[in-house]
């Protein structure tokens, strides 16, 4: 990491043996001195470090599995306040490395930087100052936008459940439905079980297990109607052209109720991020 830093006031001496910064979500496991530079002329203080760090952010996972989210380090020195230091963003050269991996996301190549300020407001117990009392820290704040794949990531997780449903609509043209909508069954359940495996521990509904339940509600309706439309439409033991387009009418516009709702689903949250 390195940054620029104004002082308004002699260099800090004291806890020189102790890591002058802190990065607000998350713990500094390792950090070391790269380079130091002071401008006393300029008041101007440049320190690089190599850090190794842990940063925790909770994401809106909701629109997984094509959810795209700022990841976002705030770092703040630990004892001097805006007045005494303000952070000065390098804009030019900051940049993240190709061979940086984000386990399960894809990365910007650009990261945004900004300076502002960070407000507490409390004395901390500190009985030399009034309560409520209010402080500024200068907070240096870096972005990198991360994002799953869009439609190609939808179609690689529910290739095997959209099958199960095609399946389930290819099954009234058979000379056996059952067989069908029975292997369709096994096919959603091994299906459920891969993606509950891959979802996000959340209590938030996903758009992921919104269209697995769709699926499967549509499975059932079209089970359902496989054994209640012969002995409604062809009751009578005949089958006539009038009866088949009633069939056929039934199915297709289920099928197109079925496509119709996955392609708004997917069109609004690709459109959402």
């Amino acid at each position: 990491m390195g940054s620029i830093i104004d002082y308004n006031g002699k260099k800090e001496k004291l806890r020189k043996d102790e890591i002058p910064f802190s990065i607000i979500n998350g713990d500094i496991i390792k950090a070391t001195k790269i380079e130091e530079i002071y401008d006393e002329k300029n008041n101007i203080a440049y320190e690089q470090y190599f850090v190794k760090a842990n940063n925790t952010q909770f994401f809106d996972v909701s629109l997984y599995p094509i959810d795209q989210h700022d990841l976002i380090i705030p770092i703040e020195h630990k004892w001097l306040d805006r007045n005494k230091l303000v952070f000065i963003p390098d804009t030019i050269d900051s940049k993240v490395s190709s061979r940086v991996n984000i386990n399960g996301y894809e990365k910007e190549s650009k990261v945004k930087l900004i300076e502002k300020p960070h407000a507490y407001k409390s004395a901390r117990g500190n009985p030399k100052l009034d309560p409520g009392y209010k402080v500024d820290y200068s907070q240096l704040r870096m972005s990198l936008r991360i994002y799953k794949g869009g439609l190609s990531v939808i179609i690689k997780l529910f290739v095997i459940m959209y099958i199960a449903v095609i399946v389930c609509f290819i099954a009234p043209f058979s000379s056996d439905p059952s067989r069908y909508t029975v292997g369709a069954l096994f096919t959603t359940a091994g299906a459920n079980y891969i993606l509950a495996q891959k979802l996000p521990a959340t209590n938030s509904y996903t758009l992921a297990e919104i269209i697995n339940t769709f699926c499967i509600v549509i499975i059932i309706i079209m089970k359902s109607l496989l054994a209640v439309l012969p002995s409604i439409i062809f009751k009578d033991g005949q089958i006539d052209n009038f009866e088949k387009r009633i069939n056929n009418t039934i199915i297709l516009t289920m099928f197109f109720f079925f496509a119709l709702i996955n392609i708004v689903l997917t069109y609004t949250a690709l459109n959402t991020v």
